[in-house]
């Protein structure tokens, strides 16, 4: 399906099937639509699959790790490497619990452990002090996570523009996501205007 024709949808769902009044307001609500059900958790790797990346050999050179270059928006999951043989468990965790393991020594990373946390554009990497399996200096992570989305590239040319399920480009959207994003945008658009739409 093609940003043109998801345009049009909205827009004829409103009323305006030449896009005349709703085309530009028509790519923000849809936009915020996928921004909505990503952030409400709505989704699944399936829905937004040229989105949903791999970064292997993440490293923690001075235990951080920069991922400024990645544009990365939610980190999906993080693991050692499958092929090779290390017996540890990676937890993200946010700010209350790097704040409990000041008061309880008891909540710190056990010798198995790797407790990751994200400032920013950077992922902090923190092990046990007494005999860590995973070395931070030399140890390496995979991380799955979610780019970025901006819809400032996306072409809403009709007949040639940005293609959501292109097989020969990136694949962005499925057709289900795709059409629960329209839905969505026609309602908020519908509310915004106060139902007159």
């Amino acid at each position: 399906m093609l940003y043109y024709d998801v345009l049009a949808d909205i827009c004829s769902q409103l009323g305006d099937p030449d896009m005349d009044l709703y085309q530009e307001r028509a790519k923000d609500h849809f936009a915020r639509a996928i921004s909505g059900f990503i952030e409400a958790g709505q989704f699944t790797p399936d829905d937004i699959p040229g989105y949903v990346k791999l970064k292997t050999n993440l490293g923690f050179t001075a235990g951080v790790y920069d991922a400024k270059g990645l544009k990365l928006w939610k980190i999906l999951a993080i693991y050692p490497n499958p092929s090779v043989a290390m017996d540890v468990t990676v937890t993200v965790i946010g700010p209350s619990e790097l704040s409990m393991m000041g008061m309880n020594t008891d909540l710190r990373p056990q010798n198995s452990d790797v407790f990751l946390y994200r400032v920013g554009s950077s992922i902090y990497g923190l092990t046990s002090s007494d005999s860590p399996v995973f070395t931070l200096a030399s140890d390496t992570l995979h991380m799955q996570y979610i780019e970025d989305i901006d819809a400032s590239v996306w072409d809403d040319t009709a007949t040639t523009g940005t293609d959501f399920q292109s097989t020969t480009a990136t694949y962005y959207f499925s057709f289900a996501f795709t059409r629960r994003c329209i839905s969505q945008a026609v309602q908020t658009l519908k509310q915004e205007d106060g139902g007159r739409a």
